[in-house]
């Protein structure tokens, strides 16, 4: 005799299934920050990198490996004293950072450091990293909003070694602003993928130096095997006034070979006078596939019809650069 439960109970065993999935929904996605505009005039630019002083870029100390594609729930010392619940996260290279010297500013080091200043930024470079996690109910793929920074070696990255303090000061001025969606009532996977990150660059400018602010923004896109998200990342220049596409990440074996190199001064030393604390941006060279004006771009949404421009239409204008609906006026070199 085949056994039948009863109509009446089976709405009821539906309601507590999607009850219980609205809960993992809501408790998963609690920590995660998301924005629905990018602050575009110099004021809010800067006030929101003041703001998000506790979303900095969080760094990895010696002796750790340079990527974890497996999931665990402390990857930092931040993790570490956070007690509260929340998914496991990997950390996923995205894009590199190196350092050089100009010749004519290598006079200026203090004699007794200067050949160890040289070698440090000779043989050494950041990785900028995401947090990627997985969804409870789908495994499906996002990011976190807080960014990680591993410095290792050119002749082994495989391990982390430890920052010196002036590279640590530069790294954490990359600030988190949050998650792009225009989502506002329930967060999946799929607008949890546009990465949003705001660097104030200290500058030489003529004689003087002063903080320039500029955006680097991460697209996941899922690969064939919905197993893995391919990283599309895009640095803007020139103040913001320039929009870079830049090549695909790989592992540089040399200074030219990073994804962001700058040249850069010493601005201010320990109270030995020895050792950098801080430095200066010179000028900074970007392996960009594709560069666009911000006028091409505000053409662009114009032409689509986006309402808002393209601060309250980030993820789409940078699908449509991924996807080549969107190519520059002017083909990079």
């Amino acid at each position: 005799m085949q056994l039948r439960l009863p109509v009446f109970i089976l709405p009821p065993l539906l309601c507590i299934v999607c009850s219980m999935a609205n809960v993992f929904a809501i408790e998963e996605f609690k920590d995660v920050k998301t924005i629905q505009k990018l602050p575009m005039i110099e004021a809010d630019v800067a006030y929101a990198h003041t703001r998000t002083r506790g979303e900095t870029c969080e760094l990895i100390g010696p002796g750790e490996l340079m990527e974890t594609r497996s999931f665990a729930l402390n990857l930092t010392d931040r993790d570490r004293r956070d007690t509260t619940r929340r998914p496991p996260s990997a950390r996923h290279p995205l894009f590199t950072v190196g350092l050089s010297i100009d010749s004519e500013d290598q006079g200026d080091l203090p004699r007794l450091s200067r050949s160890r200043i040289l070698n440090y930024v000779d043989e050494h470079f950041v990785v900028i990293q995401a947090r990627v996690r997985q969804d409870l109910l789908d495994r499906k793929l996002y990011f976190h909003h807080r960014p990680i920074a591993v410095t290792t070696q050119f002749s082994s990255p495989r391990l982390s070694v430890a920052f010196e303090p002036v590279i640590a000061n530069s790294v954490q001025e990359f600030h988190s602003l949050g998650l792009f969606t225009s989502e506002t009532k329930k967060l999946k996977p799929e607008n949890l993928r546009t990465l949003v990150l705001l660097l104030k660059n200290n500058t030489v400018v003529g004689s003087l130096v002063r903080s320039q602010y500029n955006y680097a923004f991460i697209q996941g896109v899922p690969d064939k095997t919905g197993k893995s998200l391919e990283h599309h990342i895009f640095v803007t220049s020139e103040n913001r006034q320039r929009l870079n596409y830049l090549a695909a990440y790989h592992v540089p074996r040399r200074q030219r070979d990073c994804s962001i190199l700058g040249a850069v001064v010493i601005t201010d030393y320990d109270s030995s006078g020895i050792f950098p604390k801080t430095s200066a941006t010179k000028s900074y060279a970007l392996r960009a596939d594709q560069t666009f004006s911000l006028a091409e771009i505000i053409k662009f949404c114009e032409q689509q019809g986006y309402q808002n421009g393209f601060e309250s239409n980030l993820d789409t204008v940078l699908a449509a650069v991924v996807n080549q609906k969107l190519k520059p006026s002017v083909p990079s070199n």
